[in-house]
């Protein structure tokens, strides 16, 4: 039984060596290439295996995985030893073609080439990659119990990069890269160190294809130059980013991610020197020049933006925080003369303003409520007339407290004005400002020592028409006081008639 046994094990190690002996050979090789095309065309059915060549001390490979696709292996083998040493070169006209193997969504034209050794004691790759006008060389070197070491440097166009990745192509110019980064351990991201530099210097957004992709009226094609710098130990990376336009400079720092979690944190600056130059984002016409300085925290798999804001504009401070769609600010101590110049409306009121707004990004509506102190009506069609007409200058009427509040929805504001001094009371509800169309129509009851004038402000924010009925207000004012004067006359003459009657000393009848 034992021999049976021992005859049986070595007829099937045999048996085994036989069949792997026979893949080194020419019909081993032509009775195993079926078989792999087989299985190769389940994922693409016109692939294609044009050489297979097996042989103990070298393998050669031709396959067109489809009509437009070419892999090549060369290898000098050491089976025994598993030792490979050789070259591979692979290039598509459509990368979209091969999906079902690479699970993915890549678009255009790809090529590729280098050599490798692989061996228990090292692992070496030196190769590049290229498109059209891109290239990038990578090598990565991985001797036994050392560090996993790749290199990375070259240029990519981002033109070429946006048709790889299947994405608008919103922007043109030169990405350079150059990176070298180490991995102790394949298997733990925070064994990870390194460094990695991106520069673009002749970067350009195209403004047609914003407006395609984003539905955004950006005037021109607008230049840019972008610069990324990061540091990565221990698998917690923690980059610099610096991106400069025309429009806006916008500075990252600190962006502090750690490698296999869902989310980062980062600080942030931007400077915009003309806000009158964004129009076709904000939808209205602002002036000046704004600066933002904040935190911020997103989520990767959520996409959910926590950002806080910091900004001294306005003669005050603008403190506000993002989470998600739900964007809250309170304002402190603005100036309305400055905010009249940012809206590019007349400057006709001086005060501090201070109070909150919350808005709702998603929904584009929202509501408001602000007080302002120490107010003051500067000169201004309606205060020349109401000094030419009724000798009252209302400019220095000290308002020392003005509430204001109201809603906004799609950038639209609906406000109500209270606003009250020792002579006067200034009231208006439901005052309109369209911001898209820069329009105004505002109906202000202003009551001046008693009389009740209304006033009507319409048209373009800029330079509203001013409608007053001033001299009916007045004329009524004048026969209220007229009529008060002949009244007080009446009483007078009343008084002075009984005192007269007293004094005579008349005699009384009855009892």
């Amino acid at each position: 039984m034992v021999r049976l046994i021992t005859w049986l094990i070595g007829l099937t190690l045999g048996a085994i060596v036989a069949i792997g002996l026979l893949l080194f050979t020419e019909t081993g090789n032509q009775l195993f290439t079926p078989t792999a095309q087989r299985l190769l065309q389940t994922k693409l059915p016109q692939a294609q295996i044009e050489q297979l060549s097996i042989r103990l001390d070298h393998v050669d490979l031709r396959i067109a995985l489809t009509p437009t696709t070419q892999l090549t292996i060369n290898a000098m083998t050491a089976w025994l030893s598993a030792k490979a040493m050789g070259s591979w070169q692979f290039q598509t006209q459509e990368l979209a073609e091969l999906s079902p193997l690479t699970n993915l969504a890549l678009s255009g034209p790809l090529r590729t080439q280098g050599t490798f050794v692989l061996a228990p004691a090292q692992q070496e790759i030196d190769g590049d990659l290229a498109l059209a006008k891109s290239k990038l060389t990578f090598f990565a070197l991985h001797p036994a119990r050392t560090p996993l070491t790749i290199v990375t440097s070259g240029q990519l166009s981002l033109s070429e990069l946006t048709q790889l990745l299947k994405q608008p192509d919103i922007a043109s110019g030169t990405l350079s890269v150059d990176s070298r980064l180490s991995m102790a351990n394949t298997e733990h991201l925070n064994t990870l160190n390194g460094t990695a530099k991106l520069t673009i210097n002749d970067g350009l957004v195209h403004a047609k294809a914003i407006q395609q992709a984003y539905d955004m009226n950006l005037p021109k094609d607008l230049p840019f130059t972008f610069n990324n710098n990061t540091d990565i130990l221990e698998g917690n990376s923690r980059s610099q980013l610096h991106l400069d336009n025309p429009l806006a400079t916008i500075d990252i720092n600190d962006l502090d991610y750690e490698f296999g979690h869902d989310g980062f944190t980062a600080a942030h600056h931007t400077h915009i020197p003309d806000l009158s130059a964004l129009a076709f984002i904000t939808r209205t016409l602002l002036h000046g020049q704004l600066q933002v300085d904040g935190k911020a925290t997103y989520t990767i798999p959520t996409k959910y933006l926590e950002l806080s804001a910091d900004s001294q504009t306005l003669g005050g401070r603008i403190t506000s925080t993002l989470n998600g769609d739900q964007l809250d600010a309170r304002l402190d101590d603005l100036q309305t003369t400055d905010m009249a110049k940012l809206l590019g409306m007349p400057v006709v009121f001086k005060s501090s303003l201070a109070g909150i707004v919350n808005y709702n990004l998603s929904q584009q509506q929202g509501k408001f409520d602000v007080t302002l102190v120490d107010g003051q009506l500067l000169p201004n069609e309606f205060s020349t007339l109401l000094n030419q007409a009724a000798k009252f200058d209302i400019t220095r009427e000290v308002y020392e407290r003005v509430s204001s509040n109201g809603s906004i929805k799609q950038g639209v504001v609906l406000a109500n004005l209270d606003m009250k001094s020792k002579l006067t009371h200034l009231t208006s509800q439901n005052a309109r400002i369209d911001l898209p169309n820069q329009q105004l129509d505002m109906k202000l009851i202003a009551d001046v020592q008693g009389i009740v004038i209304p006033v009507q402000l319409q048209g373009a924010l800029t330079s509203p028409s001013i409608h007053t009925e001033l001299g009916n207000a007045l004329k009524q004012g004048a026969e209220k006081a007229a009529q008060q004067a002949i009244d007080k006359e009446k009483a007078s003459l009343s008084d002075k008639l009984t005192d007269k009657l007293k004094q005579l000393n008349l005699p009384t009848f009855g009892h």
